[in-house]
């Protein structure tokens, strides 16, 4: 179980069907939520909540795809590309910025709920963190993000950011209204 907007899901990946559903947990009744393709022919997946986010990493082709239950009602697209999984900041405390590539480090990584990696071997274990710049940069649908931003903390300056960048690039009208809307 977790907690998506105040909700109380259960997050199912359906490997065989390449399928990730999420349940909303009530006190007298169980929904089916939504239900993401995860667009991957690939049998290890993690499941991750980080600001209510899902994060999906598929450990065999090394990615992590970031959905929004919330935005379901509009695509059930990731909100942005896949992303390379990184390995731990090289100095330890990092921005994010500086991450290891994961090739040496996944396979003996545990995702444990709801946002951390646990490394047994090492003795370490790191709790992750969404990068909402990075999100920004490989996102090429502006509306969706928007909307996923607007629902973050402290990501004003991101969304005049876009905001910004589709008024320069001479966004289609329709999308700055479903933006605006």
């Amino acid at each position: 179980p977790c907690k998506l907007y105040d909700k109380l899901c259960c997050v199912y990946v359906f490997a065989a069907k390449q399928e990730l559903i999420v349940y909303q947990l009530g006190k007298d009744a169980i929904g089916k939520l939504c239900t993401i393709n995860l667009f991957s022919a690939c049998d290890t997946f993690a499941v991750s909540v980080i600001d209510n986010l899902l994060a999906v990493h598929n450990t065999d082709s090394r990615i992590s795809m970031i959905f929004d239950v919330w935005l379901q009602q509009w695509t059930n697209h990731p909100i942005a590309a896949p992303l390379p999984l990184g390995g731990p900041p090289q100095s330890g405390e990092g921005d994010g910025t500086d991450v290891q590539p994961a090739e040496s480090f996944v396979k003996q990584w545990e995702f444990e709920h709801p946002c951390y990696i646990l490394d047994r071997q090492a003795g370490k274990m790191w709790t992750l963190e969404l990068n909402l710049e990075v999100l920004c940069a490989s996102s090429s649908d502006k509306v969706n993000l928007v909307r996923c931003l607007l629902k973050r903390r402290d990501a004003r300056e991101l969304v005049l950011g876009v905001l910004r960048a589709c008024v320069r690039e001479r966004e289609a009208l329709y999308s700055l209204l479903q933006i605006f809307s």
